[in-house]
């Protein structure tokens, strides 16, 4: 049993959000938490899951 579509669109997209916008938002002490996970992240997984988001941005005028 795999990760539901959906769930996966909203984890990929999450984590692009926080890494597009690090610069403004570590400055949050509650979201820079969230950048301790980033950073420990497997770096594979980490561009699996940013290049994901970056094929749901790209397709989002084909919805």
């Amino acid at each position: 049993m795999g990760i539901p579509r959906d769930i996966g669109t909203i984890n990929s997209m999450y984590w692009d959000f926080l890494s597009r916008n690090r610069r403004e938002l570590s400055k949050n002490p509650r979201i820079a938490i969230m950048y301790g996970t980033h950073d420990r992240m497997n770096i594979v997984r980490k561009v699996d899951l940013l290049r994901q988001a970056e094929q749901y941005r790209a397709s989002v005028h084909h919805l």
